[in-house]
């Protein structure tokens, strides 16, 4: 079964959020997408299927697996 796109510039699934949080680093994703997101910049506007910032969307999954 495929995980689901939540950041859509870099590529970042369910799964891969899942198994950061799971090695205890809750942050370690968002931290990665927000570096990337100065250099070489985002492009949610176009890669994103809703037109917006992915951030929202994978706080709510990292906060999803660290109350599980």
């Amino acid at each position: 079964m495929a995980s689901k796109t939540v950041c859509y510039c870099f590529k970042y699934t369910e799964k891969m959020i899942q198994d950061s949080c799971r090695d205890y680093d809750n942050h370690k994703v968002l931290n990665e997408i927000k570096a990337k997101m100065k250099d070489p910049g985002c492009f949610c506007k176009t890669a994103n299927p809703s037109g917006k910032c992915c951030l929202g969307d994978v706080k709510k999954v990292i906060a999803q697996f660290v109350r599980d």
